[in-house]
């Protein structure tokens, strides 16, 4: 029995913007050398030596990804390249489950667009290069997505799997917590959902909790209690957090410029830095036609 045509076209598609996406992130995949959080990331990995599990559930970020690098530098070795190749082809790998996690949408033309937009996406690709978890946190996000959408659509009921992927996200990176929350403001905004699916979507959270449980106790005694993190005194009034190097507001829209555009194009961090300095906005006024074309296009999709 022939496959139809369009399918075979789609895999096709498919399989060429995964190798477009693997050349660009394995180009100069070691052109920079290792820098302070690449350093940091080996440190937890513990490649030369044994993880135990309570060297695991030490780790604030990422302990799934340590655990990954752990493993991967037994099997490929600890060079520049070896190590940063982990990153590369969770990188990779995440262009094919992207496309799969918009399949539920029903938009083929969407669905395509916005995977060749992923498989040529700077930030995707920078961090497909660097040695951290970022790669793995966002392969966890899209999965999570996809099983979302899925059980959101009511095109499957796969309520384990995504309490199970939402697990590994929060061990991926903490900050998987906005994905799990975009989720429920997604179904919240649907608003023509029964009791049926909220408590399967309840079930799955709880699910994720309850898995996540022997890090949340060990983080919480041996960081969070031993540090008086929760102190009122650790932040004094009305001093910034982080001293001079505290990002200024006008840091939050120009992330959302940054990953949508790149650093290529438009102010370069050097001149963000300097909006530090009494919150003047001199130094995007040159860049003022790209922000505001950027604006445009950007509001107009959205």
């Amino acid at each position: 029995m022939q496959r139809p045509r369009g399918r075979s076209a789609s895999v096709w598609a498919l399989v060429a913007l995964t190798l477009l996406g693997a050349l660009v992130r394995c180009f100069h995949l070691t052109h920079q050398s290792f820098w302070v959080d690449e350093a940091a990331t080996i440190k937890y990995a513990r490649l030369f030596g044994s993880m135990t599990p309570a060297q695991f559930f030490d780790d604030l970020h990422g302990p799934l990804h340590s655990l990954l690098l752990h493993l991967w530098s037994h099997l490929f070795g600890t060079g520049e390249l070896a190590l940063r190749s982990l990153e590369a082809v969770l990188s990779v790998l995440t262009i094919p489950a992207f496309a799969w996690s918009l399949q539920p949408l029903n938009r083929p033309k969407t669905l395509w667009i916005a995977t060749g937009l992923l498989a040529l996406n700077p930030f995707h690709v920078w961090y497909a290069q660097e040695l951290r978890n970022y790669t793995l946190f966002m392969l966890t996000g899209v999965l999570a997505t996809g099983f979302f959408l899925r059980i959101s659509l009511g095109t499957q009921r796969r309520f384990l799997a995504y309490g199970v992927v939402n697990f590994l996200g929060f061990l991926s990176n903490l900050a998987h917590l906005f994905v799990v929350l975009t989720h429920g403001l997604v179904q919240l905004l649907r608003g023509r959902s029964g009791r049926g699916l909220w408590r399967g979507l309840a079930v799955s959270w709880v699910l994720t909790l309850l898995l996540m449980g022997p890090w949340i106790v060990r983080f919480w005694d041996r960081h969070v209690e031993v540090s008086g993190a929760l102190e009122p005194t650790m932040v004094p009034s009305g001093e910034k957090l982080r001293g001079d190097t505290s990002a200024p507001l006008a840091g939050v829209p120009y992330a959302y410029y940054a990953f949508s555009v790149g650093y290529s194009w438009g102010p370069s961090l050097r001149e963000l830095r300097s909006l530090n300095q009494g919150m003047s906005l001199d130094a995007l006024r040159p860049h003022a036609p790209a922000i505001l074309y950027a604006a445009l296009v950007f509001g107009t999709v959205g």
